[in-house]
């Protein structure tokens, strides 16, 4: 058959119109950090889809949840193993802003501390704090040779791990319900929380760490928004210029710039 002859075999080349690459769609906003957790300070940037007719970009990032390393926000590497969640309450302007929705561990630093011949005692509690928030508290420790031992192995008994169980679920809850959210969280983050429990629990077994592992926003309370943004604004390391290192933390990376529009 000749060329041409067929005209469905033609029909709609050339017709064809270029397509466009997705993020052409979208706009990009910066993470404020929780004011309750320290100093707020843009922890990246976030994409979303732009505004088109009836549906707006703010809904998109209405309640997205983001998890940054404790050590960019505090510019301390060696509490890198610590995340911190974040929730996405309020958009102003091209900024997100953000409350405390959790702590996270990575697994590496629970597998740095286990060893053989000890025991592994879990402890998970639902606490409610000042403020209202309901948490959700894991916890992880290890038992310890004692001075002297001849025995080359660790384990307490089970009369033993109930004991230190029930201390500790005691200690958190007290702890959580004469402070607010923002107090426990500091709390967890430095280790205060860690050490007093690791005191408190060597006067039943020796024990060698007490690491909390995991906190989890089950319920919140009623947030105020324009005290949220208030506080941000107010906590933003030198009101977001330039820092130590001479870097314009709020500024967009050369890298991360959208070359395509």
């Amino acid at each position: 058959m000749a060329k041409g002859k067929n005209k469905q075999q033609n029909k709609g080349k050339g017709n064809r119109k270029a397509e466009r690459h997705a993020f052409f769609k979208k706009k990009w906003y910066k993470m404020q950090s929780p004011p309750s957790i320290g100093n707020s300070i843009t922890v990246g940037w976030t994409p979303v889809n732009k505004t088109i007719g009836t549906k707006l970009s703010k809904d998109g990032l209405m309640g997205r949840v983001a998890e940054v390393s404790l050590g960019d926000l505090t510019d301390q590497t060696h509490l890198a193993w610590k995340k911190v969640r974040m929730q996405v309450e309020e958009v102003k302007s091209s900024s997100c802003y953000t409350s405390f929705y959790g702590i996270n561990t990575i697994r590496e630093k629970l597998y740095n501390i286990l060893r053989k011949k000890m025991s592994l005692i879990d402890v998970f509690c639902d606490v409610k704090t000042q403020d209202g928030y309901i948490l959700r508290v894991l916890m992880t420790t290890f038992t310890l040779r004692k001075k002297g031992q001849v025995k080359t192995n660790s384990y307490a008994k089970q009369s033993q791990i109930r004991a230190i169980r029930k201390l500790f679920i005691k200690m958190v809850s007290k702890t959580a319900q004469a402070n607010t959210v923002a107090y426990f969280a500091s709390e967890v983050l430095n280790d205060t929380l860690s050490t007093n429990l690791c005191e408190k629990g060597q006067k039943i077994f020796p024990l060698s760490q007490v690491l909390v592992i995991k906190v989890k926003v089950l319920k919140k309370s009623k947030i105020d928004v324009n005290k949220l943004v208030t506080e941000s604004n107010a906590k933003k390391e030198n009101a977001g210029q330039v820092n130590k290192k001479g870097v314009d933390e709020g500024a967009e990376m050369t890298e991360a710039k959208n070359i395509m529009a």
